[in-house]
């Protein structure tokens, strides 16, 4: 018969994780976040970049944006994903290849150089409200600010 204090103690437990995941990897050494990036497919290595772009510019693996190009991802984000652009000369699969050809660092580069065409293809993750909060806070108080986190 299984003891049940385990049990409400291993449910309390998995419960705390799911609710409350760690919220930055701010620790981690930038060898294992570079392995952890390496095995992500393009789309989940953007999501990642995009929700964890304070990390990535402390450990130089992100451009640092500048207040231009923040308010042009602020602007493209709120653009519809059905909208066209006429900017789709790129075929969805031929981006998939460059980004699965490039380093995380410059998938990062392309992404962020390229975010409405790539939203659009469905390649680049929705920047949410608290996504583009946090990336313009970071943008504001540079790569060294441990206050990114």
């Amino acid at each position: 018969m299984p003891d049940s204090n385990h049990n409400s103690s291993h449910q309390s437990t998995m419960q705390s994780i799911t609710q409350q995941p760690p919220r930055f990897f701010r620790g981690l050494p930038t060898e294992l976040i570079l392995e952890i990036m390496s095995y992500l497919a393009p789309d989940a290595l953007l999501s990642f970049g995009f929700a964890n772009y304070h990390l990535l510019v402390r450990h130089s693996m992100a451009p640092l944006l500048s207040s231009c190009t923040m308010i042009r991802l602020v602007h493209q984000a709120a653009v519809p994903r059905t909208r066209t652009t006429g900017q789709l000369s790129v075929p969805t699969e031929v981006n998939l290849q460059i980004l699965r050809h490039l380093g995380p660092v410059d998938s990062l580069n392309y992404a962020m150089a390229n975010y409405l065409i790539l939203a659009q293809q469905g390649i680049a993750p929705s920047l949410s409200s608290e996504t583009l909060r946090r990336l313009n806070r970071a943008v504001q108080r540079g790569p060294e600010s441990e206050a990114n986190t």
